[in-house]
């Protein structure tokens, strides 16, 4: 601290020795270097508000997760997420990578990166149009519904969003999301679907949160 304030007094005599123009001339530079730097921060900050504004914003909004029963016994658990683009440009490359899982309510079991799938397609949503994401089903027996059901358990949905904004870079959303509390229950009567009942909840976000760049 001691050297720093040598130096500091010794430009100031350095300072202090030339004449009234000289210093004058000095204290000009220094107030116009100043304004410059100040002017290209205005500019690049003014540029990245800019693109911020422009770039594509691909989030989670709705979506639910049903349990159906199988056929040959057991229950497969499966998520419906719907996802917009609340920014003001497409996102383009647009693709998903689900993962749904069943586990005790006290240990979150999410994947970073779900691998993945063997049909993943690329699309392009616009500035506010919305996607669904129907997530691959895990199956589930008897105790572990019943465990989901009494809130032991939960199911757990990872869903990672991987789109490019209009400037090119590449952007992604990762969300972390489970069964809400309320149960809804209806009698599968669709042809595709096995005769008795469906589980369904709403999503309900993770306190982990989402991760987005």
């Amino acid at each position: 601290m001691k050297q720093i304030i040598q130096w500091i007094g010794e430009r100031c005599d350095i300072f202090l020795s030339f004449d009234h123009s000289t210093q004058a001339n000095i204290v000009l530079v220094m107030l116009t270097a100043i304004i410059a730097v100040t002017n290209m921060r205005l500019v690049w900050n003014s540029r990245k508000a800019h693109q911020r504004e422009l770039r594509a914003y691909v989030t989670a909004i709705d979506g639910t997760i049903e349990v159906l029963p199988l056929r040959d016994g057991g229950y497969s658990a499966k998520g419906y997420i719907i996802l917009e683009n609340q920014g003001k440009t497409p996102a383009y490359s647009f693709r998903t990578l689900p993962k749904i899982q069943c586990g005790p309510s006290e240990t979150p079991l999410f994947e970073p990166n779900p691998a993945e799938p063997e049909d993943w397609n690329t699309s392009i949503i616009g500035s506010g149009q919305r996607a669904t994401a129907n997530l691959t089903s895990c199956h589930i027996n008897q105790d572990q519904l019943t465990a989901v059901r009494n809130g032991e358990q939960k199911i757990y949905v990872s869903l990672r969003a991987e789109y490019k904004d209009v400037l090119g870079k590449q952007r992604f959303f990762l969300a972390r999301i489970t069964n809400g509390e309320r149960l809804r229950e209806r009698e599968g009567q669709a042809k595709r679907e096995n005769r008795g009942l469906i589980f369904s909840w709403q999503i309900s976000p993770h306190q982990l949160g989402y991760d987005a760049d």
